[in-house]
């Protein structure tokens, strides 16, 4: 449900939001949304995606408690996130012109790439509800940090006439927002531990996968990257706009993905069965 209503909330917004962007600030923001989910993937190496697996089959094995798996995840992948951020931040002029083309490194991408660690911490959070199957936790923190996102871009974007700058600028603040308010209500109530021993066994199921997850991500945005490159901003612009109206299909997609997963590992020593029906089913 929640996924449904935040791609349904993209078009309900939108004819506002079109009001102070144009085609090209559209553009902008669909190129930097790219190179950041790029960036978050290949740095992040996927170990937020690991969370469930773990949580269901490796803990019990290896005696790993739900703490030493969340802050393990956690601090390894804004660890790796930040270090390539500011590598990327310091060698940003050898960037190709061809991959930006007119889209400027400061402040757009700058604001949107420093973000990405913040994610993290939301992620997470996210991800460890998702595990345990506490679905109307993910549901409340969807709708509250989505909410409060669309308030932080109105304020910049109509009220401080900000340009596509200014979803950037709340995304931004509303991350770190929600990394502190997810501290207080969340991470404080595990213990820190960071096991370098859970970490070997987590990499060894995470690096294998990045490939095929980067290479999915860069088909699905090579689309993106060909219009900016070939016909300029705008163009990538308008077509970002047709998919923000064609992704609310993807949402049931994604649910489902959702809610078979930890299904799947919680079942993968006594229910494969069962398991096998419900992936062909799908």
């Amino acid at each position: 449900l929640s996924t449904f209503l935040l791609r349904a909330s993209s078009i309900i917004f939108f004819p506002v939001f079109s009001l102070y962007l144009t085609d090209t600030d559209y553009g902008i923001l669909s190129i930097t949304q790219s190179i950041s989910l790029i960036i978050s993937v290949m740095a992040g190496l996927g170990i937020n995606r690991s969370i469930t697996r773990f949580l269901y089959y490796e803990a019990e094995k290896a005696n790993h408690s739900h703490d030493s798996i969340i802050f393990t995840s956690l601090f390894t992948s804004f660890g790796l996130q930040s270090i390539l951020i500011f590598i990327i931040i310091l060698f940003h002029r050898l960037i190709p012109e061809s991959l930006l083309n007119g889209i400027d490194f400061y402040p757009y991408v700058f604001v949107a790439i420093i973000t990405i660690p913040f994610n993290s911490v939301i992620e997470v959070a996210k991800t460890y509800f998702k595990s345990i199957q506490d679905g109307k936790k993910v549901f409340y923190l969807d709708m509250s940090f989505f909410s409060l996102n669309i308030l932080f871009n109105l304020l910049f974007v109509a009220i401080f006439r900000f340009d596509v700058i200014g979803i950037f600028y709340g995304v931004f603040i509303n991350n770190i927002l929600f990394s502190f308010i997810l501290y207080l209500i969340f991470y404080r109530k595990f213990t820190f531990t960071y096991d370098t021993s859970l970490l070997k066994r987590i990499l060894r199921y995470c690096i294998p996968l990045v490939p095929y997850v980067v290479l999915n991500i860069i088909f699905e945005a090579c689309d993106k990257f060909f219009l900016n490159a070939e016909f300029g901003t705008s163009y990538s612009g308008i077509y970002y706009i047709v998919i923000i109206f064609a992704s609310i299909f993807s949402s049931y997609k994604e649910a489902i993905i959702a809610a078979i997963t930890p299904y799947f590992y919680e079942n993968i020593d006594q229910n494969t069965e069962s398991i096998k029906g419900l992936i062909n089913w799908t």
